[in-house]
């Protein structure tokens, strides 16, 4: 599990979407390591996502199903944007 969380984490901060890159990578940091392995597989599959679509659910453009395993986690990442945009 070691090993996926350091290429998720890898793969969070570069994206080549800087934008992404940032906003996920400070997700990724605070909370992989606090991931369960199904959670885990999750985030890898919102990572498959092409940039434009995942900025798109971030900036709630496009709601995700928060009764799946990534629409959990997806909502997890919106209120990471935000709580710390309100900082």
């Amino acid at each position: 599990m070691k090993e996926l969380t350091k290429k998720l984490y890898f793969r969070s901060l570069n994206r080549g979407c800087k934008e992404l890159d940032i906003i996920i990578g400070q997700f990724a940091k605070l909370y992989l390591d606090k991931m369960t392995l199904p959670e885990l597989l999750g985030y890898r599959d919102l990572l498959e996502l092409n940039d434009n679509y995942l900025y798109n659910y971030i900036s709630e453009a496009i709601k995700s199903d928060s009764r799946t395993i990534e629409g959990t986690i997806m909502k997890k990442i919106v209120d990471f944007v935000k709580l710390r945009s309100s900082n």
